[in-house]
């Protein structure tokens, strides 16, 4: 199965896929992350912003009734310091001390240059004095309000206060819209992570979906003509080793690439079968007719045709197996050999005639032809023999050499006839 094309077509697929739907993911995943947190931060820094515009107008607003207020008092204070009645002052500033973000206050003397009366908040009490702790000089301080009287420059007031409770306040309000912020921002956070995991499992569901519907459409139109294609090339090769098997014809009828390649083969098959049926033929008649062997680079036979045994009497299984030098004739000269050998090891054919003796010890002539079969590196790997039976020829040849001495002892015994 791990070989198979459709196997690792799928496997090539899925792996793409894979990666494709962990790509998408994490691009998605990051995506909605850096959305989230932008919409947080923008959040974030509206409702700071929003926040800190209140804590500005607040501050702002209290600034101006203090102004007011201040301004509402100099009348009295104008009174105060032109009598020089410091009681109607105290009865000022006890009333305006009673503003928890006032912390202190002081009425200046221009005739005498000095301080004519101050006051400040200590341990909740109010502290009347000629000059102030430098503690309360470093608090905020609202601009002077002169103090005039029948258009005389008297003097002025200054007032010193203290926004704490104001910035406690909006603090206090700034956390607890932070916290529901931060509150608001992770069941955001939680519910996009569930949407994650959810399209995370959906796209994973819808992957799976297409790679079973790619797989059974790679089964349909890659492995099932695959496989015919198989069974059909086995049908041929079961044949081309045993003829008498059944030839099953490869059975594709589309209009794709397997349909014409099918085609393609189904004539190729059928003329190789011709082919082969006439080979088949042929090599029958060679076996019967042609004096033909096979052997190894030692000169072992690894195969003889019917005709060699009919010729020299043996049967194949005792030939095959054995050396040639069983039907070597003793007339046949070792040199003969020597020099077929060294011509058949230098890769050239070598052809004469050899005399052989039969099983039944008479022998016959042949014209020998020795090829080397294939050559590799290092040496040959085999030779093939064709031979042809040249016997009578022989036998003619050697006829005629006897009547020529026949004839000439009949000569020279009619010239010694004639001479007696």
């Amino acid at each position: 199965m791990k070989n198979s094309i459709v196997f690792k077509t799928s496997l090539i697929i899925m792996v793409a896929l894979l990666a494709f739907m962990s790509s998408i993911g994490l691009y998605i995943e990051n995506s909605q992350a850096n959305i989230v947190n932008k919409l947080q931060t923008n959040q974030k820094q509206y409702i700071t912003t929003q926040l800190n515009r209140s804590e500005k107008n607040a501050i702002a607003k209290e600034i101006e009734i203090l102004n007011n207020l201040t301004s509402s008092i100099s009348g009295a204070l104008s009174d105060s310091l032109y009598n020089m009645d410091e009681s109607v002052a105290q009865e000022t500033f006890e009333q305006f001390l009673k503003k928890d973000n006032i912390k202190a206050i002081y009425v200046f003397d221009n005739s005498e240059n000095t301080i004519f009366l101050a006051s400040f908040k200590e341990n909740n009490k109010i502290v009347f004095t000629k000059e102030l702790p430098k503690r309360f000089k470093k608090l905020e301080s609202l601009p002077k309000f002169e103090l005039v009287k029948d258009e005389e420059k008297l003097g002025f007031v200054k007032v010193f206060y203290n926004n704490d409770s104001i910035i406690k306040s909006i603090a206090i309000l700034k956390e607890k819209d932070l916290g529901t912020f931060y509150k608001q921002s992770k069941e955001i956070k939680e519910k996009t992570d569930q949407e994650m995991v959810y399209q995370i499992i959906a796209f994973v569901v819808v992957s799976f979906i297409i790679i079973f519907i790619i797989v059974m459409l790679l089964i349909k139109f890659v492995n099932q003509p695959l496989v015919e294609f198989q069974r059909g090339l086995k049908s041929f090769f079961d044949y081309l080793e045993v003829p008498s098997k059944k030839v099953e014809k490869i059975n594709i009828d589309t209009n794709d690439e397997f349909g014409q390649m099918t085609k393609s083969v189904n004539e190729s098959i059928k003329v190789s079968m011709k082919m082969h049926g006439e080979m088949a033929q042929l090599m029958n008649a060679m076996d019967i007719n042609v004096i033909t062997s096979e052997t190894d680079d030692k000169g072992i036979i690894t195969y003889v045709s019917q005709a060699f045994c009919k010729i020299s009497g043996y049967s194949k299984e005792e030939l095959i197996g054995k050396s040639h030098s069983i039907m070597q004739h003793p007339d046949m000269g070792k040199s003969i050999f020597e020099d077929m050998w060294k011509t058949l090891k230098d890769d050239m054919t070598w052809e004469g005639e050899i005399k052989n003796l039969k099983k039944d010890g008479t022998f016959y002539w042949v014209h020998t032809i020795i090829s080397p079969k294939c050559t590799k590196a290092g040496g040959s790997c085999g030779f093939t023999a064709i031979r042809y039976d040249i016997t009578d020829k022989k036998e003619v040849e050697d006829l005629t050499v006897n009547l020529e001495i026949k004839i000439e002892e009949r000569t020279a015994d009619l010239n010694i006839a004639k001479k007696e």
